[in-house]
């Protein structure tokens, strides 16, 4: 290791704690310029792929991702520990891109390897510029296509990503029953998948657990070709140890044309078990199928609102149904009035937000879900949970166009007036069966975020 190394490590050490030890990180640069053969200082970064790779970066350290697009498939291999994990994030206010590029090979733009442990993705962008989006294979697994972000090994964490357009799922979790103790949390995910001769394949998030427990929070999921959520056991893949808590899911299946499932977490000789699915918000603006949870060995679903696109849920064994809002048609099991969920067929005349603060980036981050059932123009939002000192200022992204203009730049305050008049999109990669439209005026998702200086 050279001096200039060594002299960073004692500028910038982070202190992380291994039980009663202290252990020091180093923080490292990337760039899109950046060689292998660099030290990774500010002045002589890193490439991406040599900065993910085992060997340089040890447990505790932060790599930080600059500005800019990096063209490939990445491998990580990198290991960390459970009291210091590695981080690799996005500069913060720095647009961060990972770009698999055209033609690629079936794994995903990211891939996180199973021999890899304890790594923290956090703020980095994660796309496909290839415009494949249609096959004539019918099935899951057509050759060409490739993930966002699949997932092996254990620990790690996936924060606040922005995932689109890979021409298979966003995220995979993939070695199912080996890769455990994993985080999906505030990211926002849209426009993957693929068009088949069957109907539209590839979701937001795909997942199957066995030991310890996965968790997906927070993220926002919205017009995939296939599901948004979708967790499903097999008979030689478990479904065991998942919180799905806090999410967002909209019009997924719109980029195949047709309404599918928000959330799906049903089993086949593999019964979901130890699943809690709470707090989670729903909302398709045609109807259609959208939430469904079956064959179920033990699944709490509390506090959720299904905001007029229904629910099923069926083959019920144990488990909580409580403090819910079904908005629109409800299948189920009947539910004990001790229970308090709400079901009505209509939904209210006013409206109802939600403001969910970001763990991670607490002070700087926010979703909003506004359900605006009268279908007026602008609704007024208590913002005084979303974590936010008034005066900070701060963006206010439509998250249908989240790298478009924002829809309020200025000062915060604890209370703000949201269009729901939008109607502009990000628009799709490649050909797709249904061009994505914004929803309407009685449903839309924000993001705030502390702006940075450019």
């Amino acid at each position: 290791m050279g001096a200039r190394v060594r002299a960073r490590i004692a500028c910038f050490a982070a202190v992380v704690v291994f039980g009663s030890a202290l252990a020091y990180g180093a923080e490292y640069y990337v760039a899109t310029d950046g060689k292998a053969a660099n030290d990774g200082s500010k002045a002589h970064p890193w490439d991406f792929a040599s900065a993910i790779a085992a060997g340089k970066v040890k447990p505790g350290d932060t790599v930080w991702v600059a500005g800019g697009t990096y063209v490939g498939q990445f491998n990580c291999t990198l290991v960390g520990a459970a009291e210091a994990p590695i981080k690799i994030r996005a500069v913060p206010g720095e647009r961060a891109t990972l770009d698999c590029g055209a033609n690629a090979k079936n794994r995903g733009t990211l891939e996180v390897d199973g021999k890899s442990a304890y790594v923290w993705f956090w703020g980095l962008e994660v796309t496909s510029s290839d415009i494949m989006r249609k096959t004539e294979q019918e099935g899951s697994f057509p050759g060409g296509v490739h993930d966002a972000v699949t997932s092996f090994g254990k620990g790690h964490k996936f924060i606040n990503l922005i995932v689109h357009d890979g021409n298979r799922n966003g995220l995979d979790d993939a070695n199912w029953d080996n890769s455990f103790d994993q985080e999906f949390y505030g990211c926002i995910v849209y426009y993957n998948g693929w068009q088949s001769t069957d109907r539209g394949h590839g979701h937001g998030i795909y997942m199957q657990n066995q030991s310890k427990r996965k968790t997906i929070s927070d993220c926002i999921f919205f017009k995939q070709f296939g599901w948004g959520i979708h967790l499903y056991g097999t008979s030689n893949a478990h479904m065991e140890n998942i919180d799905i808590l806090n999410n967002i899911s909209f019009d997924n299946g719109a980029l195949a044309g047709r309404p599918s499932q928000n959330l799906l977490v049903t089993g086949g000789a593999t019964k979901p078990t130890n699943i809690k699915v709470i707090d989670n918000c729903t909302f398709h603006s045609k109807p259609g199928d959208s939430c469904q949870i079956s064959k179920a060995n033990g699944v709490d679903i509390q506090g959720n609102y299904i905001g007029g696109d229904g629910i099923n849920i069926n083959n019920w064994g144990k488990g909580a149904i409580q403090g819910n809002t079904f908005i629109g048609k409800f299948s189920g099991p009947t539910l004990d009035p001790e229970w308090k969920n709400v079901v009505m067929e209509n939904p209210p005349k006013d409206a109802v937000v939600f403001v969910r603060a970001n763990k991670y980036e607490p002070g700087e981050r926010a979703n909003v879900v506004v359900y605006n059932w009268a279908g007026l123009d602008s609704v007024k939002v208590d913002l005084s949970k979303s974590g936010f000192k008034p005066g900070t200022k701060v963006e206010i992204r439509d998250v249908q166009n989240y790298f478009g203009k924002p829809a309020f730049t200025g000062g915060f305050q604890k209370e703000l007036t949201l269009p729901m008049n939008l109607t502009e999109v990000a628009a799709p990669v490649g050909k797709v069966t249904a061009d994505p439209v914004h929803t309407p005026k009685q449903f839309n998702v924000f993001v705030i975020l502390k702006a940075r200086a450019k």
